[in-house]
């Protein structure tokens, strides 16, 4: 059970027969719910189809983090992807940022959104050195970052956190008040050009967007292999951690929310074969590590 779930209901009803539309959404997470407000804002005539409820699934199941870039310190990511995409990948992120802070100003989304920076720490020597020469780059690319050598981390200035099932929620009715129709508990059982079905119904429409990530199998198989991170989350507590922190190589990961509520997930490398796949079922080995953090 998500932490960011606790007490939300469900606000829109299951499709029931056919329909048409434009262009028809299947997924409600954030890539769905952002790409019905930003087609249903240009005056397409949008439908989204979530087969349990806006955000329930992995968009409601993570920290709530805002960071720039990809996982791992920018030199990984140069080194994986290349210098210029890696820095392509960065600004995106950034532009990101934006575009959250600006939705969530212009709709009154209360999200618990924070902009207190984030903090990347080295697991080792080698991550160490990776982590000062990224925050050098990214500094002459305009970053607001600092190193501190005794603790062999960099902190982002302009990162953040949020409540992520707030957020989404609040961006799909923004999006339904621009006139896009959402329908929860309604799973898409098969897609074909121009159509997908459902058990009580199906919606023609002109363009079928797939915005389900990991839960992608049934209708692409051939498409996505889903992994998965797993979390615990603290009563509230007295203040801890001043920021959102990812350490390892982002295999760490840990905040605190508004309400003092510790956050941390991460550990998976070291049950990697486990973490595979949609189960929700709790993997021992990495929740005894949780347990100890």
């Amino acid at each position: 059970m998500s932490l960011w779930l606790d007490g939300v209901q469900r606000a829109y009803p299951p499709l029931e027969g056919d329909a048409t539309a434009d262009i028809a959404i299947v997924g409600g997470g954030i890539a769905g719910i952002a790409s019905a407000y930003f087609l249903a804002t240009a005056g397409a005539r949008v439908l989204v189809l979530e087969a349990r409820g806006v955000a329930e699934a992995a968009s409601g199941r993570n920290a709530g983090f805002l960071l720039a870039g990809v996982a791992e310190n920018f030199v990984a990511a140069s080194r994986r992807y290349g210098d210029d995409k890696a820095l392509r990948i960065w600004r995106l992120t950034k532009r990101t940022h934006e575009l959250v802070r600006s939705l969530v100003a212009r709709h009154g989304i209360e999200c618990e959104l924070r902009w207190h920076g984030s903090d990347q720490i080295a697991g080792d020597e080698e991550e160490w050195r990776e982590i000062a020469e990224s925050a050098r780059r990214l500094a002459a690319h305009g970053a607001r970052v600092s190193v501190d050598a005794r603790t062999r981390s960099a902190t982002y200035a302009d990162d953040g956190d949020l409540h992520p099932v707030k957020w989404v929620r609040g961006l799909a009715h923004a999006a339904a008040s621009a006139g896009a129709r959402i329908h929860e508990d309604t799973r898409v059982e098969s897609v074909t050009s121009g159509e997908a079905r459902t058990a009580r119904g199906s919606v023609r429409a002109g363009a079928i967007l797939l915005c389900t990530n990991a839960y992608t199998g049934h209708l692409a198989p051939s498409r996505v292999r889903p992994v998965r991170g797993q979390m615990l989350a603290t009563a509230p507590t007295a203040p801890a951690f001043a920021r959102p922190a990812y350490a390892k190589r982002g295999y760490q990961y840990w905040r605190q929310t508004a309400d003092g509520r510790v956050v941390v997930g991460g550990w998976r490398d070291i049950a990697v074969d486990h973490e595979v796949g949609e189960s929700e079922q709790p993997t021992a080995e990495i929740q005894s590590h949780l347990d100890r953090f």
